[in-house]
C-alpha cells in the first residue's frame, strides 16, 4: 500500500481566477481531493472539473453542476446530524456548529443554481442567511 501522498496549498488571492498561477492549475488538475469553501471562484474549480470530466465522460459544467447539489445534500445531512444530536440526545457540544453548517449551507445554495432550491433559498433569507 502507497501510504505517501502530496497536499497543495493553493491560495485563491483576491479570487479573479485571471490570476492563478501555472503551478496551482496542474496541481487542481492532478488533484484526488479539493478542499474548499463556498467563497472560491467557481471558475478556479473547473480547472480540475475539466480533468474530472474527461475520466468520467461528461460535461465539465455538468459535473459542476452536480458536485454542487451533492454539496448542498451533505449540508443538510449535516446540519440533521447537529440538531439531532444537540437536540434529541441532549449533546449540547452540536448546538455549536449549526451557525456554521447553516452559513455554509447559504453558500452552497449561492454557488449552486438558487432556482434548483427554491425552498430551500426561501428557508435562508428567512432565517436571514440568504
Amino acid at each position: 500500500m502507497n501510504t505517501a501522498g502530496k497536499v497543495s496549498l493553493i491560495g485563491a488571492g483576491p479570487g479573479d481566477p485571471g490570476l492563478i498561477t501555472v503551478r496551482a492549475v496542474e496541481c487542481l488538475a492532478r488533484a484526488d481531493l479539493i478542499l474548499y469553501d463556498y467563497l472560491v471562484n467557481p471558475a478556479l474549480l473547473r480547472y480540475a472539473a475539466e480533468q474530472v470530466a474527461r475520466l468520467w465522460k461528461c460535461a465539465p459544467d455538468r459535473f459542476i453542476r452536480g458536485y454542487r447539489y451533492c454539496a448542498v445534500t451533505r449540508n443538510l445531512q449535516m446540519l440533521g446530524a447537529f440538531g439531532f444530536l444537540s437536540r434529541i440526545k441532549q449533546k449540547k457540544a452540536f448546538e455549536h456548529w449549526i451557525p456554521s453548517a447553516a452559513s455554509m449551507l447559504a453558500g452552497h445554495i449561492r454557488a449552486a443554481d438558487q432556482k434548483a432550491f427554491p425552498k430551500l433559498t426561501a428557508i435562508a433569507k428567512k432565517i436571514g442567511l440568504g
